[in-house]
């Protein structure tokens, strides 16, 4: 086993397999204060979702919500599609467009679509998804807070208070269950706020650490993970990225279904850092 895993080692080297990003894309999000179909969302300026509601263009809070396993943004209900993607927002089934679309609209004047995403928040997208949050329009605190207040607490217990108490046209930005990723952006230029960010990346490392472990194939679809620190294993991903179901047990990752053979990561954290490994499975 040491001879295959020190061969394929030298393999990596040959082929150019080093460790870093994996699939890391670009997002942006323009929010602009008026009607335009430049209001929307861009991934590797492809568009994900763009303009606003032309059936109710009052103000409101526009959420975007990406699978990292595969990129793709999380579709609206529509017509027995994502049915489980009807969170409360005013176009659920078709409400602006006869179309799923990529982004879920709450108006800022109905308490009842304010408390669904409120909840959405809190609930409903998963640990580790990079989600956003766009205003376009405008924002009014005051207003917003008299509604529902139980948003604007959420919000502001998530991203700056500052931010979420002011009058702002704004951009909020960050991964589930990730407090250090959540960022704002009120920058106007162009009288509108555009935000630059890149998600999805598989291991989000660049460069390995001085932290960071051996870890091999111990056969039987398991994998062990060779350090006498305190380790948490995170995931195991295919190599184009897909989160693949796992248990951990001490510093051993087993895989809930028979992998073939190939190249697979391993994502963990080690002494306070992050780190991802290549791991070819024989």
């Amino acid at each position: 086993m040491n001879r295959l895993y020190t061969t394929f080692c030298l393999l990596l080297a040959v082929f150019g397999l080093s460790s870093g990003t994996l699939a890391q894309h670009e997002l942006t999000i323009n929010c602009y204060p008026h009607y335009t179909p430049l209001n929307g969302v861009w991934l590797d300026s492809n568009v994900v979702e763009y303009n606003t509601c032309s059936v109710n263009s009052s103000p409101a809070f526009y959420v975007v919500v990406f699978d990292p396993a595969t990129c793709v943004a999380w579709g609206s209900e529509y017509n027995g599609v994502n049915e489980d993607h009807d969170f409360g927002n005013f176009n659920s089934n078709g409400a602006c467009r006869w179309r799923s679309e990529n982004y879920f609209i709450f108006l800022h004047t109905d308490t009842n679509q304010l408390l669904g995403m409120n909840n959405m928040i809190m609930n409903e997208i998963p640990t580790g998804f990079p989600y956003a949050i766009y205003t376009p329009f405008s924002y009014n605190y005051a207003a917003i807070n008299g509604v529902c207040p139980a948003l604007t607490q959420t919000l502001s217990t998530k991203w700056d208070p500052a931010v979420i108490q002011d009058d702002h046209i704004m951009v909020l930005f960050g991964i589930q269950g990730q407090a250090s990723t959540f960022l704002e952006d009120t920058v106007t230029n162009d009288n509108h706020v555009s935000f630059t960010t890149t998600i999805c990346d598989v291991t989000g490392l660049g460069e390995m650490n001085a932290h960071t472990p051996t870890v091999y194939y111990a056969g039987e679809d398991q994998f062990e993970v060779n350090t006498n620190e305190k380790m948490e294993v995170i995931s195991l991903h295919s190599l184009t990225g897909e989160v693949i179901p796992s248990v951990v047990s001490g510093n051993t990752l087993t895989a809930q279904q028979t992998l073939p053979a190939g190249i697979y990561f391993i994502r963990g954290t080690l002494a306070g850092k992050e780190w991802a490994q290549k791991v070819f499975v024989y």
